[in-house]
């Protein structure tokens, strides 16, 4: 628990602790604290965080499960306007769906273990799927198979497109490997890079049907704008 007796800096998972921390804080009753003036502004500012929470990880959830807003990063939109970002389980629950409907995710019981990596790795494939794809990477793919429209991608087995990706991003890890010494930002994006490879490094069978073929569908102008 902090030091600080401001109960503003003191967050809890717990509602319980927070009942107590602000009756403590204040010397209050903690029985309708919401009526109580020094515990308002905290409950408040409390509630306002879950209702940011909720909104994010719904939003997310449309992005990741039903490729709505594909192209648009919600976690950095999220990060700078309300300084909110997606709880360990949230990124827990995006990446067990990846693993389960997309293709799986290598050593993924370790990144649950440890909770850096998970918002790290978490946030890097959810970019690497939900906005860089949309964005840029379907086009580069789309150019490396030497197919002018977006459907013919699909007469591709599921190896052939991972292959190609996996180029396509060696490609760019080598191109900034240099600069990124350098640069922060592409720095960064290396290390994007590098995961993504390390992210199609593995059995893709159902790359093409569960990822491919909805966006495509759902998105007919994908890699032609």
């Amino acid at each position: 628990m902090s030091d600080n007796n401001d109960p503003l800096q003191y967050t809890s998972n717990d509602i319980h602790d927070d009942l107590w921390w602000v009756s403590f804080g204040n010397d209050v009753d903690s029985s309708n604290l919401w009526e109580k003036p020094g515990a308002y502004p905290y409950l408040q500012n409390k509630l306002e965080k879950f209702i940011l929470q909720q909104e994010l990880e719904t939003r997310l959830k449309n992005q990741y499960q039903k490729y709505n807003y594909l192209g648009i990063n919600i976690i950095d939109e999220y990060l700078e306007e309300q300084i909110i970002e997606p709880t360990d389980d949230c990124y827990t629950r995006m990446l067990q769906y990846i693993n389960d409907c997309i293709f799986p995710i290598t050593y993924i019981d370790i990144i649950y273990d440890d909770e850096l990596q998970l918002r790290k790795i978490g946030k890097l494939i959810y970019e690497i799927l939900y906005v860089d794809f949309f964005n840029s990477t379907f086009k580069m793919l789309m150019s490396n198979l030497k197919v002018k429209v977006n459907l013919d991608v699909l007469s591709f087995d599921d190896l052939t497109i991972r292959n190609n990706l996996m180029q396509i991003y060696t490609g760019l890890l080598k191109q900034s490997s240099t600069l990124a010494q350098i640069n922060s930002d592409i720095k960064m994006a290396s290390i994007k890079y590098s995961q993504a490879i390390d992210l199609f490094d593995n059995n893709v069978d159902g790359l093409k049907d569960n990822f491919l073929i909805p966006i495509i569908s759902k998105y007919p102008s994908i890699g032609t704008f």
